[in-house]
């Protein structure tokens, strides 16, 4: 995750808290407010001679302030619960469009599959065939080209070549035989087989089952 989803994250979850804490607070005082406008109300009541009625109506314009800070405390409360909400599904829809871009690259990278590989000397020539596949997730290959380095005893490369693949455009799925001879390899002790397009090495893996 990147620096600034992680911002956001901490940003929203800041906000969340600071709500609550605000609406906490607010509704402590509004209680306490409210107990001792009660007791007030009360003894007033009591020792009022006022007719009932006219201290009925006192009472009730009395106790419209409350009512108005309850809807305060509530105003502030929702107030961040949709900024945490929106922060929330801001990180997740920047999250998939994240996601989103990384498929293409993802299809891009996904390593060509090593079916079966052999090889055989013929005098100072060294003859490597092989199959490889595109696998199914992966996007159309153009112009591949099999590479083999032949390796000496002291390690170092002696000798290489490379040849193109029968097919021009290996798709998702397909497989392709090649075939690649490389010469001045008397001496040569080991090789290395990989793969190549016009732009760059082509990942692969080996999946040979012998």
């Amino acid at each position: 995750m990147s620096a600034a989803l992680l911002a956001i994250t901490g940003v929203s979850l800041l906000l969340a808290g600071f709500m609550s804490a605000v609406a906490w607070r607010m509704t402590r005082e509004e209680r306490r407010r409210s107990d001792t406008r009660v007791a007030m109300l009360a003894a007033e009541i009591y020792k009022d001679e006022a007719p009932p009625a006219e201290r009925i109506n006192r009472l009730l314009e009395q106790t419209t302030g409350s009512s108005w800070s309850r809807s305060l405390v509530t105003a502030v409360a929702g107030a961040g619960v949709v900024v945490t909400m929106g922060l929330v599904a801001m990180l997740g829809v920047r999250g998939s469009n994240r996601s989103a871009r990384l498929q293409p690259s993802d299809q891009a990278n996904a390593p060509l599959e090593l079916l079966a590989l052999e090889h055989e000397r013929d005098g100072e020539r060294l003859v490597v065939r092989g199959i490889v596949r595109n696998p199914l997730n992966a996007v159309e290959r153009d112009d591949l080209a099999a590479v083999v380095l032949a390796v000496g005893r002291d390690g170092d490369v002696v000798s290489s070549a490379r040849a193109a693949l029968p097919v021009t455009k290996l798709a998702p799925g397909a497989s392709a035989p090649f075939v690649v001879n490389v010469t001045n390899a008397a001496d040569v002790e080991r090789f290395r087989v990989s793969f190549r397009s016009d732009a760059r090495v082509e990942p692969h893996v080996d999946r040979r089952t012998s």
